[in-house]
């Protein structure tokens, strides 16, 4: 080392720092060797008597970016920091003698000195053991001296002009080969891109076609293809960062100094690798014994679905359970065997006892609480329609002013279809708050009852008006002859008197009401103007000097159809 002239070591160094500089500058990474131990802090002191201990800081003698030794204790009155720069000099000076370096032991009392070619360099005092571990003063020296052998050798490499031409040329060589795979990658991905997106494209019209409604709802506009793009985009961007990383380690392990960055990186790449399988292998227990829970609630539930299902279907008839509410509670049965599943599952899952686990799972809850008092409101009064079987799917109902036919009752809303074909979404708790008249249920039959209310003048007999509405009520196919319809005069007026028709329909004909209450209103009006007697409802103050009638021959004026 000392034949070589200084301005041959200036060029080889300068030379090796420059290629690392690039080499930095086209990975963009940047590391720090210098393990810093942590601050301890000094003890707070309840009197002024007390003087607080002095705080020793430790210090890390480095040589040629390679950690040697963690120096914590005073020696001969220098502290660690001192120590470290006079080891560093000692160090320096002992390689700039001619010959080969040679690192060795020797004890001094309680302490080791490492020496190089016999100097002492450093010293190695049991008070730079850390008592936190296992090792020992003699465990402690042996390591320092392995490592400061393999900076010797890898500095005394670095000032060897063919090393260093050789790890110019390995550089370059990886940085082509980098530049060709991240070509050929970004090629990959638009080939693949535009291949796949056209098989996509092509079978999800398919898969729309032979779905329906459904498959145009679940495959509606075009994320597929965008989750595609997006799913190749991040596999490109995550080979790339590999191929980045693999090209990096192999630049810092081509050069001498910038070799213990490697084994930094590749150190710590171990140990989370090994952090993370030895998690996933002690995560096996758990796993296994939460997938058996939910294996049993399975089972349960679907037992308890073979149990209902008999039920919904009419097949077995239950003194507890009827068919109405057999769904419902088949669904309940399932909700609790499901959360009993989860509840009972928790402890085993991964990450359960950790504090972001129990952090979200609180947050969770919270969220749970401040927003559910209107929708467990919602749910239990779905519950209470269900049991209460106030209605049921397939009633004509009427709530407050939305008449319709009953196509579901939902947990947290019931959906009306009215007259006109509109759907209507109740809320629950509004429509267990207002009165229900449920038009299918009446003791004149088992079909939905149908109801007409006309008022007549006092000058009309009752027993006309009666024979009449029965006559009109007859004219209506859909009305039962078999239950015949009943007639009720439900209010004596100033000037008139109320009457109220009610028959009934055919069972399961509840789709049909509004039409058919349509053609009795219609054929009330026909019949009464037959016989010549004024509907005058609801405003009826005087009798008109012309009865307010519609002869049989003015029925069809233009442009009516007298067919109709």
């Amino acid at each position: 080392m000392s034949g070589q002239s200084f301005i041959v070591k200036k060029m080889q160094r300068s030379l090796s720092f420059g290629l690392l500089f690039l080499s930095l500058l086209a990975g963009a990474f940047i590391s720090s060797s210098v393990a810093a131990a942590p601050d301890p802090a000094a003890p707070a002191t309840e009197s002024l008597n007390v003087e607080a201990p002095v705080v020793i800081e430790p210090a890390t003698l480095s040589f040629f970016n390679r950690d040697i030794l963690i120096m914590r204790g005073t020696q001969l009155g220098h502290p660690p920091k001192v120590r470290a720069r006079t080891a560093l000099t000692f160090i320096q000076d002992a390689l700039d003698e001619p010959g080969t370096p040679v690192v060795t032991i020797s004890p001094k009392g309680k302490n080791l000195n490492v020496e190089v070619n016999g100097r002492m360099v450093f010293t190695v005092s049991p008070q730079d053991v850390d008592t936190f571990t296992e090792e020992t003063t003699e465990s402690l020296a042996k390591a320092a001296a392995d490592r400061l052998r393999q900076a010797i050798s890898e500095y005394e490499a670095q000032h060897e002009s063919q090393v260093i031409w050789k790890g110019v040329v390995k550089a370059a060589i990886a940085t082509i080969v980098l530049i060709l795979l991240l070509r050929a990658l970004l090629w990959l991905n638009a080939h693949v891109q535009k291949e796949w997106s056209a098989w996509l494209a092509k079978n999800l019209e398919r898969a729309r076609a032979a779905l329906g409604k459904g498959g145009s709802i679940l495959f509606q506009g075009q994320w597929p293809l965008t989750a595609l793009r997006l799913a190749s985009k991040v596999l490109t961007l995550l080979l790339s960062l590999v191929l980045i990383h693999v090209w990096l380690l192999f630049c810092f392990d081509s050069f001498p100094y910038t070799q213990p960055w490697k084994e930094e990186i590749l150190g710590f790449i171990v140990r989370v690798g090994a952090d993370f399988f030895n998690s996933i292998i002690q995560a096996i227990p758990g796993l296994v014994t939460a997938a058996l829970i939910f294996w049993l609630v399975w089972l349960a539930a679907r037992g308890s679905k073979s149990l209902f299902r008999p039920v919904e279907r009419g097949e077995v008839t239950l003194s507890w359970l009827d068919q109405d509410t057999a769904p419902t509670t088949r669904k309940l049965v399932g909700l609790v065997f499901w959360l009993f599943g989860i509840v009972m599952a928790y402890p085993y899952l991964p990450g359960a006892h950790t504090e972001a686990f129990k952090g979200i799972s609180v947050l969770v809850g919270l969220m749970i609480s401040l927003g559910a008092s209107s929708v467990v409101g919602q749910i239990v009064s779905g519950f209470i329609l269900i049991y209460a079987k106030v209605f049921r799917p397939g009633d004509y109902v009427r709530v407050s002013d939305n008449e319709g036919m009953v196509n579901s009752i939902g947990m947290f809303a019931t959906r009306i279809r009215t007259e006109s074909g509109i759907e209507i979404s109740l809320p629950n708790t509004s429509v267990l708050s207002n009165a229900v008249t449920n038009y299918s249920r009446s003791d004149m039959g088992t079909g939905p009852v149908i109801e007409a209310k006309v008022t007549i003048g006092y000058n009309t007999p009752w027993r006309q008006v009666h024979a009449m509405l029965l006559e009109a009520a007859a004219k209506v196919p859909e009305i039962l002859s078999t239950t015949k319809p009943t007639i009720l005069q439900t209010a004596l007026s100033d000037f008139y008197v109320e009457y109220r028709l009610a028959g009934v329909l055919a069972p399961g004909s509840a789709r049909k009401l509004p039409i058919v209450r349509s053609d009795l209103h219609a054929s009330i009006q026909d019949t009464f103007n037959r016989y010549g007697v004024q509907i005058m409802s609801p405003h009826y103050l005087a009798d008109p000097k012309t009865a307010k009638i519609v002869p049989p021959e003015h029925w069809a004026p233009p442009p009516a159809n007298a067919k109709e």
